[in-house]
């Protein structure tokens, strides 16, 4: 059975220094908009997460690009591809 980060046994806490967790695309840092981090955690089977990323302009993001999701305190706790 699958979790969600930031819900549950997670709590609230867990976010970036203006309230969001960080995402790395390629080699480049995001925000991430706060409340928007979902992730379905899968055993046997792939898991997957839904973000918003902050911009400072419209973004086009190649598929397949590796995208890495980080906590406030840069623990990695996603990592996958778009």
């Amino acid at each position: 059975m699958g979790g969600l980060y930031g819900i549950g046994p997670y709590g609230s806490g867990l976010y970036g220094v203006d309230g969001s967790p960080f995402a790395v695309i390629g080699s480049t840092w995001y925000s991430v908009e706060a409340g928007s981090l979902s992730i379905e955690s899968a055993i046997g089977r792939r898991s997957t997460a839904s973000v918003t990323i902050r911009t400072p302009a419209p973004t086009y993001f190649p598929e397949d690009s590796q995208i890495s999701i980080y906590d406030r305190i840069a623990t990695l706790i996603f990592a996958g591809y778009l």
